[in-house]
């Protein structure tokens, strides 16, 4: 726990001086690396399982939010335009929307279940919380790309390294 809590303070100062919840940071500044918002599910982890004292919540569930909503200045979602308006990263915002997708979605859950516990308005994330259903092809039985007009995209072998996914293929 007390290690836990300097993690938090940490995320806490890089939102103050960087404007935003790093994503794969290294020290103290953003790599941009990987995909996803995870500080989202650190954050409400914590809270969770009764870290409630000793950190900004309230600070940092506005990042966190900030970070799942809208852009922001170096760590933010890539497609979020499209991803809540659509419900899911389409294709054609780059490599990686399925991927995406699933994490955003993952994410947006870990805030949904943090506000709920905190007593909060959880409305501007509550519809993305269920994003990952529309990454989902009953058909293929995969998690799946999207192209912006609402179709799968095209899907070689499921074994296959594919740009739908970052660093794996459907089983991953």
């Amino acid at each position: 726990p007390d290690v836990q809590l300097d993690v938090l303070r940490s995320l806490d100062r890089m939102v103050e001086d960087g404007g935003a919840l790093p994503r794969w940071p290294m020290a103290h500044g953003p790599t941009g690396g990987m995909v996803g918002t995870p500080a989202a599910q650190v954050l409400a982890e914590s809270w969770l399982k009764g870290m409630t004292d000793g950190w900004d919540a309230d600070g940092l569930w506005e990042a966190a939010v900030a970070t799942s909503t809208g852009p922001v200045p170096y760590a933010g979602r890539t497609g979020i335009e499209a991803y809540r308006e659509l419900g899911f990263v389409p294709e054609e915002q780059g490599g990686g929307s399925a991927s995406e997708t699933l994490e955003y979605a993952w994410s947006d859950h870990a805030l949904q279940e943090w506000g709920t516990a905190m007593g909060v308005d959880t409305t501007r994330i509550d519809e993305q919380a269920g994003a990952w259903k529309n990454a989902w092809d009953p058909q293929a039985s995969f998690f799946r790309a999207r192209s912006e007009d609402g179709s799968f995209a095209p899907m070689g072998s499921e074994f296959q390294w594919s740009s739908d996914y970052v660093e794996g293929n459907a089983w991953h």
